[in-house]
């Protein structure tokens, strides 16, 4: 995925690409924490085939290009890849599903996007966007207070990348008040707009989506005005 190149990220000049990958993963583990209490052995399953998928598929793609294979262990974009993938997929997924997603995102999407952290597009997004489009499923909360608990983890996390300036506060707190806004509008009424208030947050993925996906730094804006703008149009349409 390009993780031997080092790059640095425009709104904090003084860390490379695999340091903020590592602040990163550190963030998730409060959130991942709580769905592997909540969600149980789907999400287990899950990250054991995106993992395993992940790490094969990046050996694959090193042998072609004549890398050594061993930067695979070295390279944190694969860990976080797959890790995004498992917390995105319904736990429900039937097992190909992880694999397709996977093999996709590491082994398609992120070499041919750019490699990790100047990727145009999240090659997570892309392997979720590949599977739903075959297999389409409709959005299932986990219980509202099953997705508080889970938005309060990443929330966690995202606060500790805001405090790290790993991430710009801009975007998250645009497409917080862009997914509100859109919300509103897509509610006719009252009655509407709290069902689909509570479907939303009973998913437990706003705070994934706002700290940790949307903040890609190969697709998002990089000045401050732009950030609101990108944030509350990605909020919106959410």
């Amino acid at each position: 995925m390009g993780g031997d190149n080092i790059a640095t990220v425009h709104w904090h000049q003084d860390r490379n690409t695999r340091t903020i990958a590592h602040q990163t993963l550190l963030a998730l583990l409060p959130g991942l924490a709580v769905c592997a209490w909540l969600l149980g052995p789907g999400l287990l399953r899950n990250l054991l085939l995106t993992a395993v998928t992940a790490a094969v598929g990046d050996s694959l793609v090193r042998l072609l290009r004549r890398l050594p294979v061993s930067g695979t262990k070295q390279d944190p974009g694969i860990a976080m890849t797959a890790l995004l993938l498992a917390l995105l997929l319904p736990t429900s997924s039937a097992w190909w599903m992880p694999v397709l997603a996977s093999a996709f995102a590491i082994a398609l999407a992120g070499p041919a996007l750019g490699g990790l952290g100047r990727a145009l597009l999240n090659p997570a997004m892309c392997g979720l966007l590949l599977v739903l489009l075959l297999a389409p499923e409709p959005v299932r909360g986990n219980g509202l207070p099953s997705g508080l608990w889970i938005n309060a983890g990443f929330l966690a996390g995202g606060l500790y990348l805001l405090r790290e300036r790993v991430v710009p506060w801009q975007i998250p707190a645009s497409l917080l008040v862009g997914l509100t806004g859109g919300l509103a509008l897509y509610g006719t009424d009252i009655e509407t707009g709290s069902e689909l208030l509570l479907t939303v947050s009973s998913s437990g993925q706003i705070m994934l989506l706002a700290f940790f996906i949307a903040p890609a730094r190969g697709s998002s804006a990089m000045t401050p005005l732009g950030r609101l703008v990108y944030g509350a149009l990605l909020g919106g349409l959410t």
